[in-house]
């Protein structure tokens, strides 16, 4: 057999290069930081997953968001949670709306937030309007003529369902307001009144006329892949519970806007 012979000089670059490859090469190079886990929850008193807002921050820069919850592979260090407010709702833990947490290699770290409900406080206002000073709210008293399509309570375009952009809030002007607007599921929440016996579960004392049936929120439950149909989430005061479904469905509408 023929032997071959490598030159020193071409073995001192082999060598060379190859430890170059494994520095390169992010499967193989020894020392390279490895990522740990972070997950972030926000929960009422009874631990029930609500819709707070999470910023996951990197010194002054946000690295990731979401509300709810939030899942993500990070790098190891010490990074900042800030939790948002939510309406309906006061945090209880932290105080300040803020957590720092390390994340480490190969591990996973949990951060939770606990909020507190906050009970509505009605006031009357007489001019068919009421007021929810707990939250500054102002809510829409009575009920409209009719029931509307979730496009058309929203005012978003459609063609098939809202050809001529009815924007059922964004044209309410009542009381000397006009900057009404659909309600957030959250905010929509807060009217649901549990300790009543019989429907609608919402406080009749100050909504008279409110119907044990569904009204829409402008928080949206789901889409199709193709964007051509678009669910929006409802509250059914006959029960209290949430749901959603497509905005072709016609059901009841309540404004709100922001102050007292």
């Amino acid at each position: 057999m023929k032997k071959i012979f490598l030159h020193p000089v071409l073995l001192f670059a082999f060598a060379v290069y190859g430890l170059l490859f494994v520095a390169d090469n992010p499967s193989e190079a020894a020392g390279k930081a490895k990522k740990g886990t972070l997950k972030v929850t926000a929960v009422d008193s009874k631990g029930a997953q609500i819709n707070a807002p999470i910023t996951v921050k990197k010194g002054k820069k946000a690295v990731e968001q979401g509300s709810g919850s939030l899942t993500v592979d990070l790098s190891s260090g010490m990074y900042i949670i800030t939790f948002g407010d939510l309406a309906g709702y006061s945090i209880k833990d932290p105080k300040a709306g803020a957590k720092n947490a390390r994340v480490n290699p190969g591990k996973t770290t949990t951060v939770k937030a606990a909020y507190t409900a906050i009970a509505p406080l009605f006031k009357d206002n007489g001019d068919g309007t009421v007021s929810d000073t707990a939250n500054n709210l102002m809510w829409e008293q009575g009920e409209k003529s009719g029931i509307y399509k979730g496009y058309e309570a929203s005012g978003d375009y459609n063609k098939t369902h809202n050809s001529g952009s009815v924007s059922v809030c964004g044209s309410l002007s009542l009381a000397g307001y006009s900057d009404w607007r659909l309600p957030t599921m959250d905010e929509l929440k807060t009217l649901i009144d549990t300790g009543r016996s019989t429907s609608p579960y919402i406080d009749t004392t100050f909504f008279p006329d409110a119907q044990p049936s569904y009204y829409w929120t402008s928080t949206i439950g789901g889409f199709t892949l193709d964007y051509s149909t678009i669910y929006w989430v409802l509250i059914n005061f006959a029960d209290g519970v949430v749901y959603n479904t497509d905005g072709s469905f016609y059901n009841y509408v309540r404004c709100v806007r922001d102050g007292q």
